[in-house]
């Protein structure tokens, strides 16, 4: 049940997960289980706990996806999962923070306080307001690096994405984006030595493939992406000016 969709969507959305064997002593999760379910005797034993360990709600026995999925939404809703006043005065503070750098364009700083929330546990608008501006701050990321990719993979001039990536590592100043940014320069120096060998017309067919794997896991292997050929003009076809 829980690898099936709904539920495992929802799951991933709402917990860690964590299992382990009835049968040994697992110490504290034992302990915390007879305390709060103590005439449990069907398995699975089930218990949803806050991040800080607070006891939420659980149940022993079967339950069906449906059933389950009820559960969750209860457990979800639990006031338990609320952010602690002290929390979302902290939270309060890094919104006001977040949204002077969106409004300066220090998407840098936006990422920073998005990053310093996510280590507060608690449900509160202000986490709402930092999701959102984080996700602008991403798309700001996304879009540099998509263009700078199109321009890598066509005849684009590699020195004007490469001041793209460059504006990245000053935005995001310190942060790991800005390390990303640094490899995707040095992948556009190998797209350079790329061009010029096939230019030469004695690049052996691997070449960009060799290149690529260099920066595996990272965006830069779509730099190294072969141009795509313009569409042939289908025969027989005629524009304006082509002559009869």
């Amino acid at each position: 049940m829980l690898a099936q969709e709904p539920v495992k969507a929802r799951v991933g959305e709402l917990a860690i997960g964590l299992a382990i064997d009835c049968d040994t002593d697992q110490g504290e999760v034992s302990q915390l289980l007879h305390e709060k379910m103590p005439d449990a005797g069907t398995l699975p034993f089930v218990a949803l706990l806050t991040s800080e360990g607070e006891w939420i709600d659980g149940y022993s026995g079967y339950r069906d996806a449906t059933q389950f999925l009820v559960f969750l939404e209860d457990a979800a809703s639990s006031p338990l999962l609320d952010a602690k006043p002290d929390v979302q005065k902290k939270l309060q503070k890094l919104v006001v923070s977040a949204k002077a750098g969106a409004a300066k364009g220090s998407w840098g700083q936006v990422a920073k306080d998005v990053r310093a929330a996510a280590a507060m546990p608690g449900r509160c608008p202000e986490r709402k307001e930092l999701m959102e501006l984080g996700k602008q701050a991403d798309e700001w990321l996304q879009a540099k690096f998509a263009t700078v990719i199109t321009t890598a993979q066509g005849d684009g001039d590699l020195s004007e994405a490469r001041k793209l990536l460059q504006e990245v590592q000053k935005v995001f100043s310190g942060l790991p984006e800005a390390k990303l940014a640094a490899t995707g320069i040095e992948a556009l120096a190998r797209v350079g030595f790329v061009r010029k060998v096939e230019a030469r017309g004695n690049a052996k067919a691997t070449l960009r493939q060799d290149e690529a794997a260099k920066y595996k896991d990272t965006p830069w292997t779509a730099l190294f992406e072969a141009p795509k050929a313009p569409d042939a003009q289908p025969a027989g076809e005629k524009h304006e000016g082509d002559g009869k």
